[in-house]
């Protein structure tokens, strides 16, 4: 393991030191994710940059059930307008995803229309 681990550091580091500037996405793509709200960040990602992204969701993933478990216990300490429903659920969803259970976009739409309907239902808010 411990192998491994610095064999794909040290490839990891080698692209870092010389990172690649071509962009993660064609343009008709790039353009798709200018008009997202929570992807237009993303748009303008080099391949390097990508990986990054996807190296820190595998990394919150292996590390998940534990977060996800503190994250619970301290719920009531967050502000409602914070979103903790929403932000969970993104945070699950990510840790689904390293695991293999893909999610589209639809599906994310429709499990977070489900939870956030939920969390109005139970503080009685329309």
């Amino acid at each position: 393991m411990v192998i491994e681990d610095s064999f794909v550091l040290s490839r990891f580091m080698r692209d870092f030191r010389n990172p690649p500037t071509e962009l993660a996405f064609d343009n008709e793509f790039r353009s798709a994710l200018a008009l997202e709200k929570y992807a237009r960040w993303a748009t303008d990602l080099t391949k390097d940059e990508l990986l990054a992204v996807l190296w820190a969701i595998g990394e919150y993933g292996c590390r998940s059930k534990s977060i996800l478990e503190s994250l619970d216990r301290h719920k009531t300490e967050l502000q409602l307008g914070e979103g903790f429903p929403r932000v969970y659920l993104a945070l699950e969803v990510l840790a689904a995803m390293t695991q293999g259970n893909l999610y589209g976009a639809q599906e994310f739409i429709n499990k977070m229309r489900e939870v956030l309907a939920k969390w109005r239902s139970e503080l009685g808010s329309p």
